[in-house]
C-alpha cells in the first residue's frame, strides 16, 4: 500500500505524533484488536484437525486443505486490498474485510460437509490477508518519526502475543468440540463495529486517487524494487511458510497424544469431545 505524500495536510497525524505515548490513543488499541483477530487462524484450528478427520471422514493428508484453502486466496486479495486502500481509503476497505472475515470464519463452525468448510475457509482467507497490513498502514498514516516506530513495535508485540496464544486457546476449545475453534473469527464482528464507530483514518491522497491506474502501478513496482522491501518480504514469507507448515504437519500428532480420547478410531465420538453426532455421518460402533 502506497503511503500518502509527506506534504499532504494531515492534522490528525500531527496531533497523534505530538502525544507523549501512542498508547494514549484509543484508536491504536483498536488497530491492535484488528491485528489480533487477523492472526492465528491456522494455529487456532490446528488442534481440532484429528476431530475434523473423524467427523468428515477424510484422511490426514486431506485435512491439510483446511490450511491451504485459507492461505492461498490471500495471494490475490492482499495486493488488491492494498490498491483499494490507496484509491478508496483505508477504512472503506478495512470495514468490509472485517465483517466478511468474521461471518465466513464463524460460519465454518456450522459447516456440514468438508467442501463447504473449505469454501468458507477460502472466503475467510480472502478477507484475512489484508487485515494486518491495513492496520500497519493506518498506523503509518497516523504517526511520524519515532512515535511511528514505537506504535509499529507495539503492534508487532500484539501480533506476537496472538501468535503465541492462539495454539493454546485452540487446544482448549478443541477439547470442548471440534467446531468451537472455528468460531473464534466471530470476534471480528464487534471489532468491525468499533472500527465503524470509532476509528478515524486519515483521508487518502486525492491527487493519487485521481492518478491514472497505469501510473499508480508503475509507482508501486518502483517501490517494490527497493532492496529493503525485498528483504522484508522474504522474511515475512519465510516466517509464514515455516509457521503454517509446522502447525499443519505436527499439530495432528501432538494433539492425538495429548487428548487420545478425541482421536481413537475404535470408539464412537463422544458429544463432549467430538461435537454433535451429525445425522449425515456414520460413526463406528464401540468395540
Amino acid at each position: 500500500m502506497v503511503p500518502p505524500d509527506d506534504t499532504e495536510d494531515t492534522p490528525d497525524r500531527e496531533v497523534a505524533s505530538a502525544a507523549a505515548s501512542p498508547l494514549v490513543d484509543l484508536d491504536l488499541w483498536l488497530l491492535f484488536a484488528v491485528t489480533l483477530v487477523g492472526v492465528g487462524n491456522v494455529s487456532s484450528v490446528s488442534p481440532a484437525f484429528p476431530q475434523v478427520v473423524e467427523v468428515f471422514g477424510i484422511s490426514r493428508a486431506e485435512v491439510g486443505w483446511v490450511v491451504t484453502a485459507y492461505s492461498l486466496p490471500g495471494v490475490l486479495s492482499a495486493p488488491l486490498a492494498g490498491i483499494g486502500a490507496d484509491r478508496l481509503g483505508r477504512k472503506r476497505v478495512l470495514v468490509p474485510t472485517l465483517f466478511v472475515f468474521g461471518i465466513a470464519g464463524g460460519a465454518c463452525a456450522l459447516a456440514r460437509s468438508f467442501p463447504v468448510l473449505l469454501g468458507l475457509r477460502a472466503a475467510q482467507g480472502l478477507a484475512a490477508a489484508p487485515l494486518v497490513g491495513l492496520a500497519i498502514t493506518i498506523i503509518g498514516d497516523r504517526y511520524e518519526g519515532t512515535t511511528r516506530a514505537t506504535a509499529v513495535g507495539y503492534n508487532a508485540t500484539a501480533l506476537n502475543v496472538g501468535t503465541a496464544a492462539y495454539p493454546a486457546i485452540g487446544g482448549v476449545l478443541a477439547a470442548i468440540a471440534w467446531y468451537v475453534p472455528f468460531a473464534l473469527p466471530l470476534l471480528a464482528l464487534p471489532v468491525g463495529a468499533a472500527v465503524v464507530w470509532r476509528l478515524e483514518a486519515p483521508a487518502v491522497d486525492r491527487q493519487g486517487e485521481a492518478e491514472r491506474f497505469g501510473g499508480y502501478l508503475r509507482k508501486v513496482v518502483g517501490r517494490l524494487r527497493d532492496r529493503r522491501v525485498d528483504d522484508c518480504e522474504t522474511a515475512v514469507y519465510l516466517g509464514f511458510w515455516s509457521s503454517t507448515s509446522a502447525f499443519s504437519y505436527s499439530s495432528s500428532g501432538l494433539f492425538s497424544r495429548t487428548f487420545p480420547s478425541c482421536s481413537r478410531p475404535n470408539l464412537a465420538p463422544l458429544p463432549s469431545r467430538q461435537g454433535p453426532c451429525w445425522p449425515w455421518r456414520r460413526y463406528p460402533a464401540p468395540s
